[in-house]
């Protein structure tokens, strides 16, 4: 889903995650309040996580428990 440089677009987001834009734009505006990812036009690119080894891998995964919640 994501690029090699960590980078999601909303799009893909919406597509993959069956959720309305705005769901996506919430949840990355709270992922990037922790400091997760930098959202950027139309997407957001992940930072490192020592969670995970690609932090985009992180954010999906982040994402899929917010919206099992």
């Amino acid at each position: 889903m994501s690029t090699a440089a960590g980078h999601v677009s909303v799009a893909e987001l919406i597509r993959v995650m069956r959720v309305s834009r705005m769901t996506v734009y919430r949840d990355l505006a709270l992922i990037e309040a922790e400091g997760r990812l930098h959202r950027v036009r139309c997407g957001a690119t992940a930072f490192p996580s020592a969670q995970f080894e690609d932090g985009a891998d992180w954010m999906t995964w982040r994402l899929a428990q917010q919206q099992a919640a």
